[in-house]
């Protein structure tokens, strides 16, 4: 069903690995030259920054074409616009297939034609639902999900499968029960993505490669979480937990047990520790990322689940306490026999490690809130007697 066998995906794969461990100096020239030579692809790719860039003009293009279609038929009832949604999801998807059939691989071109065949096909369904807002917001996500996993199936896009769980978890919002039954569906779709994907582990150990098994895992992992973690829509968007998931629907703001509160807080205790101490186990670093990631959310949010006060100095404590901990397990296993303990080890072997570290470098400091002094001087516009503040050649006013 892939249009991609899965000797090109091993091969792609391998390749990949070859240069970054050349990248890295773990071969001379010689070696990365005469593997990548039996590694060989008719497959045409390219590196990330041109692919992002392709998939950009894809999107304008097609979005462009939509909008000229809008334009000359100027549609105004809904068959109308089902058939356009449905003829240009078509369309793409003819158009993305014969771009794979050009041996394009994660060229960007490709890629985003495929994506806007599922959005269109999705809203193009969606319109025929679209005397109900209810039903047409269900359509609308039943219809990407299944648009997304037709993307990992055929084209092997492992952010669709991820896209496509995440729509999947906001059908339960959309129907008219409590706030506990939406969040535990949620979560039992997750549960069982997770469990298939364990099963898939057990029967198959070896992850073929370009199935993103992993990532499907470890964001199934995270989506139980985000779903239990009540607190999280109050420490990131700063609105109480019972209004980030509320229906239009429902009269009133649907309140939680005390039971189902007090279950959530241990378990965003518990899946973290589990997450890890699994990741670990196996050495996945996908899985290990989202646990620690799942547990800094933990800390951060703890104390609303308490009910304790916040203060504006916990991020703070918070920082303190990740170095220590960063150095005490760095300190560890530098002390371990050749600087490693059990196969892990503080010494960054990959060139890939040092890109992250860099990006998220400067993503940070470019996320980074700028708070505007209150007290601060506004620029002075009228005209004012007395001179300039700097004169001509560098001088100043007073020369």
């Amino acid at each position: 069903m892939k249009v991609y066998s899965a000797l090109q995906e091993e091969r792609i794969r391998d390749r990949t690995s070859v240069r970054e461990w050349a990248a890295s100096g773990m071969l001379d020239p010689a070696q990365s030259a005469a593997l990548q030579a039996e590694l060989g692809v008719e497959l045409r790719q390219t590196h990330g920054f041109l692919r992002a860039v392709l998939f950009l003009f894809t999107s304008v293009i097609v979005i462009a074409g939509v909008a000229l279609i809008d334009t000359a038929i100027r549609p105004h009832e809904h068959t109308e616009w089902t058939a356009i949604f449905l003829l240009s999801g078509f369309v793409c998807w003819a158009l993305a297939e014969f771009g794979c059939a050009k041996h394009l691989y994660r060229y960007g071109l490709e890629e985003a034609l495929a994506v806007f065949s599922a959005v269109f096909l999705s809203m193009g369904i969606a319109e025929m639902f679209a005397r109900s807002s209810t039903s047409e917001n269900i359509a609308l996500l039943l219809v990407g999900f299944l648009g997304g996993l037709l993307l990992y199936f055929r084209f092997g896009f492992v952010y669709a499968a991820v896209a496509s769980m995440a729509l999947a978890s906001a059908i339960p919002f959309q129907l008219e029960i409590g706030s506990e039954e939406q969040r535990l569906l949620a979560v039992a779709f997750f549960a069982t993505v997770l469990a298939l994907m364990l099963a898939r582990r057990w029967q198959q150990p070896n992850e073929p490669a370009g199935s993103g098994r992993s990532t499907i895992e470890a964001a199934s992992w995270l989506g139980i979480y985000l779903m239990l973690n009540l607190q999280l829509a109050t420490a990131i968007f700063g609105v109480p937990y019972r209004l980030f998931f509320y229906s239009p629907n429902q009269s009133t703001i649907p309140e939680v047990h005390a039971w189902f509160y007090v279950t959530t807080w241990a378990m965003i205790w518990i899946l973290p520790a589990a997450g890890l101490w699994l990741g670990l186990r196996r050495k996945e670093r996908m899985l290990m990322d989202v646990s620690m990631l799942m547990a800094l959310l933990s800390l951060s949010t703890n104390k609303r689940y308490l009910g304790w006060t916040v203060h504006s100095w916990d991020p703070i404590l918070l920082g303190m306490l990740l170095i220590t901990v960063a150095i005490l397990i760095r300190r560890w296993l530098q002390r371990g026999t050749n600087g490693e303990r059990s196969g892990f080890t503080a010494v960054r072997l990959l060139r890939s490690d040092e890109r992250s570290l860099a990006a998220l470098s400067i993503a940070s400091a470019a996320l980074q809130p700028h708070a505007a002094a209150s007290g601060q001087a506004q620029p002075e516009t009228g005209f004012r007697e007395g001179g300039g503040k700097s004169g001509g050649g560098g001088a100043t006013g007073d020369f």
